[in-house]
């Protein structure tokens, strides 16, 4: 069921932010990098979309006053699966 109607270009774009949230969560937590996302665990999934909704939010163009932090529950979903360097 859609409940809101997403013309073709906003399609591509949502898709093109969920690879790239997907890619830098994959990249912050090691274990699911060959990992079909589908086969990750409900809360790395959940940070995917975080990122990925928080990306669409903040689309404007970059300036220093519209900066804004990556959202503190991603951050919190994926501590457990960090990978970890000494």
């Amino acid at each position: 069921m859609n409940l809101v109607e997403i013309d073709g270009a906003t399609r591509a774009h949502l898709s093109s932010l969920s690879e790239a949230a997907q890619a830098a969560i994959f990249a912050h937590t090691g274990d699911f990098s060959d990992a079909d996302p589908a086969e990750a665990p409900a809360d790395v999934r959940m940070a995917i979309l975080l990122l990925a909704a928080h990306w669409y939010a903040n689309r404007e163009t970059a300036a220093v006053d519209h900066l804004t932090a990556i959202p503190w529950g991603v951050t919190e979903l994926i501590s457990p699966y960090r990978e970890r360097a000494f």
